[in-house]
């Protein structure tokens, strides 16, 4: 494609796809800028969510709690999903594991909807882990394994990780240690490959509980002091709360008390400092066992009060949580439905302008692309009309030098079409190794070469209508293969070929000198020695690079002009 016609046809693209932004813009939900930083503010919201669900979690709570809110103003199907799934995710923190179910399966619900496979096997997972602070050990099975499916599937490398996690422990519960190591180890695999700091820390510390739980301790101790490590260094402390807990209870029954007292003050005052209670009750309770192995009793008992106490505290916690929070999604979804009810006219309008919007622009993108498309292929037509006439003037010219030649000698003309035909070959043969296997001499070459310029263009053999290679082959009494080497070698084509060529010259003369008109192109074709119009019309356009019509037309033309 030359440069001209390459720019055009970028143009064409260029305004193609502004076409393309313009009618995604026009079907786009976002359409102001008041939109959009909503948006990065529902995204900012999701952000702290997440990072706080640890630690925090009623913070986070809150935060996505606002981010929902927002994404329900602009009406925002995947970001509810996402607020949807952080708050349940965070309430799962705070042990309110019926407000957390609810939220889940809302947030669920949108992103079947959405057909959003990952989020799905997100929430799945978590949907898992409520099931299994339930006790529904067999539901948070089928979760786990849903997650797993579409994880592996897609190639989510971390989410296969956290679902094979999930099984593990869940296997773990029904007592199958050999099938939780089995997926645990599988987890703690990708985790390592990936240098995942964060998810190393949560396999070491739950293949600690697995062991711990078969009672080997002393496989168990240097998993819990991995994840005990990892966690600090990347100052998770929920997560190290968790492991020096299970730390101080593993040294307990390893008869370690010091080790044992060390980690569990340690764990304690941490847990204070982040509030989360049911941290401090799994410490109490592991702080007086420790005493109990001490046989101090009376310390013992103090921490077993406290921890009834905390249990107390939380359930209450967990029921206050439960009743508010689900009379909230009940008032939430009846609002819910009034908004669909009074946004469902709303929207049909809407769609019924977007649609007018959509058509209207449609059709003048149709009727610019149609403009375009045409100015591009006239321009195409008329520089392709200059390049004919451009070939058709050099013919021309080479017609008017032959004249000149002929005036001088015949002889010079046929070396003259000889060296032009010579000069276009027809590719380029490695004869060196074509004909390696050959036995002509240099002189015997030229001798055939010399043999074929005298019958081909002293004799005008090219006119001839059954012109062959056969035939040339017994009117000179040489070889035909050897015909064939000679005229490959030297004029770099087939017999065919170069015969088509003479034939071409021959008639291009014919029907540049035919002021009167009186041949038609039928006439010269086979006065030249072609048996078919079209195929002296294709060997024509092919050595010309123009129609024989165009050539006559262009001769007339030159004609009226000098005349």
């Amino acid at each position: 494609m030359k440069k001209r016609e390459k720019i055009y046809f970028a143009a064409v693209l260029l305004v193609l796809y502004f076409m393309q932004i313009s009618v995604f813009c026009q079907q786009e939900d976002i359409k102001d800028s008041g939109q959009r930083e909503t948006l990065k503010k529902i995204i900012r919201l999701n952000s702290k969510s997440e990072f706080n669900t640890k630690n925090s979690p009623r913070e986070a709570i809150s935060y996505a709690k606002e981010a929902l809110v927002l994404s329900q103003t602009i009406n925002n199907e995947f970001y509810k999903g996402y607020s949807l799934l952080n708050i349940g995710t965070a309430y799962r923190y705070v042990q309110a594991l019926d407000v957390s179910m609810e939220y889940l399966l809302r947030a669920l619900k949108i992103f079947t909807e959405l057909g959003n496979k990952n989020y799905i096997a997100k929430t799945y997972t978590k949907i898992g882990m409520v099931y299994f602070g339930l006790g529904y050990i067999d539901k948070s099975l089928d979760y786990y394994k849903r997650a797993l499916d579409i994880f592996q599937n897609t190639g989510d490398s971390l989410g296969v990780s956290s679902s094979l996690n999930g099984i593990g422990l869940v296997y773990n519960s029904k007592r199958d240690f050999k099938k939780a190591l089995k997926f645990l180890n599988r987890a703690f695999s990708i985790e390592e490959e990936m240098g995942n700091s964060k998810g190393l820390s949560r396999v070491c510390d739950n293949l600690g509980i697995i062991y711990n739980d078969m009672g080997n301790y002393q496989d168990a101790l240097p998993l819990f002091q991995r994840a005990l490590t990892l966690n600090r260094k990347a100052e998770d402390k929920w997560g190290e709360v968790e492991v020096l807990n299970n730390l101080g209870n593993l040294y307990t029954k390893l008869n370690n008390y010091d080790k044992a007292a060390k980690m569990l003050n340690q764990s304690r005052k941490l847990a204070m400092d982040i509030q989360d209670r049911n941290l401090l009750l799994d410490n109490y309770e592991y702080t007086s066992s420790l005493y109990e192995a001490l046989g101090r009793y009376r310390e013992a008992l103090k921490y077993r009060k406290l921890h009834h106490s905390m249990y107390r505290i939380v359930s209450s916690d967990k029921k206050k949580d439960n009743i508010a929070e689900l009379q909230v999604l009940f008032a939430t979804e009846k609002k819910d439905n009034e908004i669909k009810l009074l946004q469902s006219e709303k929207d049909i309008k809407n769609a019924t302008i977007k649609a007018q919007r959509f058509w209207l622009l449609f059709i003048i993108s149709v009727m610019v692309l149609v403009l375009f498309i045409s100015v591009f292929i006239i321009i195409h037509i008329k520089h392709k009309m200059d390049t004919y006439k451009l070939l058709a003037r050099k013919n021309l010219k080479i017609v008017e030098y032959e004249r000149y030649i002929e005036k001088g000698d015949s002889k010079a003309l046929m070396s003259m079409r000889r060296a032009h035909i010579i000069e276009t070959r027809d590719q380029v043969v490695d004869n060196e190794i074509k004909y390696s296997g050959s036995s002509l001499t240099r002189e015997q070459k030229q001798s055939i070469f010399n043999d074929l310029i005298q019958i081909i263009e002293d004799k005008k053999y090219y006119l001839n209508h059954d012109a062959s290679l056969s035939d040339v082959s017994e009117k000179l009494g040489i070889n035909r293969s050897y015909i064939s080497q000679v005229i490959n070698e030297e004029f770099g084509k087939s017999f065919s070929n170069l015969i088509n060529e003479y034939r071409v010259a021959e008639a291009r003369r014919l029907l540049a000198e035919d002021s009167e008109r009186v041949f038609t192109i039928a006439s010269v074709a086979s006065s030249v020695g072609f048996n078919s119009v079209n195929v002296f019309n294709k060997a024509f356009k092919k050595y010309t690079g123009i129609t024989p019509s165009f050539f006559v037309n262009s001769v007339q033309k030159t004609e009226l002009q000098t005349s």
